[in-house]
């Protein structure tokens, strides 16, 4: 740089992590990172209205800290589903079929547990389901307004989420299957991207919670079945030098 030049020119740094093929700032993915941090947040408010609005029988989201049926954690983000029979909460894959509970005071198909609908029989004695069938009734209007919701936004968030997404996941437009079991996406099962390699995800198949310094994700976020052992085995290392 001649002195002319600095006179005018204001320098820059970049951070390149080790190993990144490209500087962070390509990435695109500050606003996602600030949103990894703050949905937690606002999962846990979410979770804490529903409670007051659920049926008695159905367990705390507080208390619900695995699946019930496969016992796999839930992580930070990860959604818990209760069985309207059992009142258990579940994970997405373990809680995916539906049918009427009539005896819980819902008369149409609704999330049921794998076990619940293989039985298929009245959780509890009909004299005792007549005592509380008005409860679910605040549950049934809450699901009401939050899929109304969800239908009038649902093509603005695609928009927000399609202008914030980081320049190396995968849209979601072309993602019509998860990219590991291959099922297809719909209402019930949700797409995930993997932190690591920007691929789409169903949530079975992307568990794993760790860093990912190399795309700039300092705190643990979602990682596929695919790519964690990598990750794990790079932020080992790392540990290791450090």
């Amino acid at each position: 740089m001649t002195p002319e030049e600095a006179g005018v020119a204001l320098p820059q740094a970049r951070h390149v992590w080790r190993d990144s093929p490209r500087p962070l700032s390509e990435y695109n993915n500050m606003t996602r990172r600030v949103l990894d941090i703050l949905s937690p947040q606002s999962q846990s408010l979410g979770e804490r209205f529903m409670d007051c609005v659920n049926p008695s029988y159905w367990a705390p989201n507080s208390e619900i800290t695995a699946c019930t049926k496969c016992q796999k954690a839930f992580a930070a983000g990860d959604q818990k589903h209760h069985c309207r029979a059992c009142g258990q909460g579940f994970c997405d894959a373990c809680s995916s079929k539906r049918r009427a509970v009539p005896e819980r005071g819902y008369p149409g198909e609704e999330r049921v547990c794998d076990s619940c609908y293989d039985v298929n029989e009245p959780a509890k004695p009909p004299e005792e389901a007549q005592v509380d069938s008005h409860q679910p009734v605040a549950r049934l209007v809450a699901d009401s307004v939050i899929s109304v919701f969800r239908k009038a936004t649902e093509y603005p968030n695609s928009l927000v989420k399609e202008s914030i997404r980081p320049s190396y996941w995968v849209p979601d437009s072309e993602a019509p299957h998860c990219d590991l079991c291959q099922t297809l996406f719909s209402e019930m099962l949700k797409r995930h991207h993997c932190r690591s390699c920007g691929r789409v995800f169903c949530s079975p198949c992307s568990r794993h919670r760790l860093p990912v310094p190399v795309m700039g994700f300092l705190l643990p976020v979602r990682v596929c079945n695919r790519c964690e052992p990598q990750v794990r085995a790079a932020s080992t290392t790392d540990t290791t030098k450090n």
